[in-house]
């Protein structure tokens, strides 16, 4: 169970100035979601990834690298690990390869069908143990066969049907777009999150559109719907939702 904040902009900006004061509010929210944060941007100097493996609240680079990380596109992750998956930097999010970087909230099984989908570079290049990498690596090898963001969820989501996951929501950062995937199971989450905490929204600015979970943000956006992926070109701003 994580907190998300993503963004596409049509010139180089920080979480730090989209957000404002709402940075602290995912400080507070870093003391339930404890471990590890992380930030990738797509900018001018190319993809930068930050990450550490402790709360947000406890990190005196946090706000630091909310404020200066720039990027035409970026995500932000907050991290509270599903059962006894372990706190370390491998495990932390955001995960990259090729030109994306990628966050998840939720869990899902690891399927011999999700994990016989994977190409066998990215099979090899597994860093951590957490379901959410897999599931990355599942949507960028559909990806690559299919050409299409929304189409490798289509097919990752026709593998998950019929299974218990509380959520797939994730968002996807490439260099002019950012993706985001509303995906969740209210019958499968823990009994103590309340009944909207798998719930994306978003906001379109002149000149950006940010998206995030529930609690990131003071002020509501525009929900996105359930099976629902949210994609954004940074240097126009055009939004399609695609309903999966």
């Amino acid at each position: 169970m994580c907190r998300l904040f993503g963004w596409a902009a049509n010139h180089e900006v920080s979480a730090g100035d989209l957000l404002g004061i709402d940075v602290s509010r995912l400080q507070e929210l870093s003391h339930l979601h404890n471990d590890g944060w992380g930030i990738a941007t797509h900018g001018d100097a190319g993809l930068t990834l930050v990450r550490e493996d402790m709360p947000a609240y406890e990190s005196a680079a946090f706000t630091e690298r909310a404020g200066d990380l720039v990027g035409q596109t970026g995500i932000v992750h907050l991290r509270w690990a599903t059962g006894a998956l372990a706190r370390c930097i491998e495990n932390t999010h955001p995960f990259v390869r090729d030109d994306v970087a990628f966050m998840h909230n939720g869990s899902l099984p690891v399927t011999d069908e999700l994990l016989a989908s994977i190409d066998a570079d990215l099979a090899s290049s597994v860093e951590g143990t957490t379901d959410s990498e897999q599931y990355f690596l599942a949507l960028l090898s559909a990806r690559r066969r299919l050409g299409s963001v929304p189409a490798a969820a289509a097919e990752v989501l026709a593998i998950m049907d019929g299974r218990e996951w509380p959520s797939l929501n994730m968002m996807w950062a490439e260099p002019d777009h950012l993706f985001v995937l509303c995906a969740y199971q209210n019958e499968f989450k823990m009994a103590s999150l309340p009944e909207n905490y798998y719930r994306l929204q978003y906001l379109r600015n002149a000149d950006s559109v940010m998206a995030w979970s529930t609690e990131v943000r003071e002020d509501g956006g525009e929900p996105i719907p359930d099976r629902s992926m949210l994609s954004v070109e940074a240097s126009t701003g055009s939004i399609e939702l695609h309903k999966l």
